[in-house]
């Protein structure tokens, strides 16, 4: 018995040489998984200094940026973002088939599409691509990943999408941010989103939006939702009535520049859950703020802008 405590115990030592510390974590990584990301790691022009030091260290689950699951060693995080990378991304990746957690964001892919290898991750949970400079449409293999939790594919207005079908079936889906993405050719985006019942934060930003329709033909799943940002569109109507008779737990609410017409509906006194508002940029019709009286948790609010006839 005193052995085996011997042996636990130097598991778990810290081993302190000139002033390097590191501690044991019980994993180590598979050989395959490890030759898979560092040929991942040949496709940019300029490693990082943080995947240059991947070569100094034979466990690749003790590199910044991996992770690996303690109990199989399979590497289940891949974090490469804001690490000034720039190149290719190269079907090896496909040598992790246990990743769970993929950020690639702010990596520049030079203008590549989103690969559709992606769909192959079947474990995955999190997939960040945001900023990436992919371009062209947004795979509808990306329906595939039905464990998806969290999808942030914003960026600087390269990505297209022509209909959001294949989000049908990601109904773990939690947080979607498909901000700076053209969405002009997709008419039906509500509906489809609308099946995402466990959504809680939305953020559709600057996706030259025009339809926003003021009724559904089903009832509005949005009673998760916490956190929607629908700025910067042109949707040249009123504010549809099932937002604020449905979403009533919305602590952030952003619909500045959107176009958005007519009165401000008293009925938006009822979402007391409202921290942030931003209305500004809209036409504000013979209303007034009393309609926000009741909202006592409101600590961030932006007024819509007023026309010129009412200005005095």
């Amino acid at each position: 018995m005193e052995g085996v405590a011997l042996v636990l115990s130097l598991l778990l030592i810290v081993v302190n040489l000139d002033g390097f510390s590191c501690v044991y974590s019980g994993s180590h990584c598979i050989e395959s998984e490890k030759n898979a990301l560092i040929k991942f790691s040949q496709g940019f022009k300029n490693p990082s200094q943080s995947m240059l030091s991947w070569m100094f260290d034979e466990n690749c689950c003790s590199w910044k940026g991996v992770e690996c699951d303690n109990k199989t060693g399979h590497v289940i995080t891949l974090d490469l973002h804001k690490q000034f990378l720039q190149g290719e991304f190269r079907t090896s990746l496909l040598g992790l088939p246990h990743l769970r957690h993929l950020d690639m964001s702010h990596i520049d892919f030079l203008g590549e599409r989103i690969p559709e290898f992606i769909s192959s991750f079947k474990d995955l949970e999190y997939l960040n691509l945001s900023k990436t400079n992919f371009r062209g449409m947004i795979p509808e293999h990306l329906g595939n990943l039905s464990r998806l939790q969290f999808l942030d594919l914003s960026g600087d207005f390269s990505l297209q999408v022509n209909n959001l079908e294949w989000i049908h079936s990601l109904f773990s889906m939690k947080i979607l941010d498909l901000s700076g993405v053209d969405m002009r050719n997709a008419e039906n985006w509500l509906h489809d989103i609308n099946l995402l019942s466990s959504l809680s934060e939305l953020r559709l930003s600057a996706c030259q939006l025009t339809t926003f329709p003021e009724l559904l033909p089903t009832s509005v799943n949005f009673t998760s939702l916490r956190i929607l940002d629908l700025s910067l569109n042109y949707f040249n109507t009123r504010i549809p009535s099932w937002l604020f008779n449905t979403s009533h737990n919305l602590v952030y609410l952003n619909l500045s520049r959107s176009q958005l017409n007519g009165s401000l509906p008293n009925a938006f006194g009822n979402m007391r859950s409202l921290r942030v508002l931003d209305l500004s940029g809209k036409s504000l019709l013979g209303n007034s703020p009393h309609s926000f009286e009741k909202m006592s948790s409101l600590t961030g609010y932006l007024p819509p802008t007023l026309p010129s006839k009412l200005k005095y």
